[in-house]
């Protein structure tokens, strides 16, 4: 056909006929293309840049008590997007008979406290003195100031 609304649509029909199926475009003919070209590619991809605008800071690093990985997950309600993480054991819809301990938790909640487990430890006076004795080794130029200060940095971020 010529490229009009013919080849998509039906023409619309005379008011006094009626035909099963046939009725005005609901959609302009430049919609249809725009959203057809998206979703004629690759949906995976369109999945994963979607789901990239909120990373999961704990992936592939949290465990059960089973020594199940916990892995993020969501739910929506409404305009709200309630995170969190989900056992292993869960998903793969294991017997609860064998699993220990919480299976669920509120992202939020998980990643405030390894944050803030993260920043105590970078404050910890031993454990800045070590980090320094080691980096010595690598670079004679860094001295236990300066990596306090690198580590104070911590809570900018």
């Amino acid at each position: 056909m010529d490229g009009s609304l013919g080849d998509r649509h039906p023409p619309p029909s005379p008011k006094d006929e009626t035909y099963p199926g046939m009725h005005e475009p609901i959609v302009d003919l430049e919609l249809w293309d725009a959203a057809h070209a998206v979703l004629s590619g690759n949906r995976n991809q369109r999945a994963g840049r979607t789901r990239s605008n909120e990373p999961a800071l704990l992936r592939g690093l949290i465990l059960t008590g089973t020594g199940a990985a916990m892995t993020p997950h969501h739910t929506k309600k409404g305009n709200r997007r309630y995170c969190y993480y989900v056992s292993m054991d869960v998903i793969q819809k294991r017997p609860t008979a064998k699993l220990r301990g919480p299976q669920r938790r509120p992202a939020a909640m998980v990643e405030e406290a390894v944050i803030g487990e993260i920043r105590r430890l970078l404050r910890a006076p031993d454990v800045i003195a070590r980090t320094a004795r080691a980096l010595k080794k690598e670079r004679s130029d860094l001295d236990e100031g300066t990596v306090t200060a690198t580590f104070t940095q911590f809570e900018d971020l």
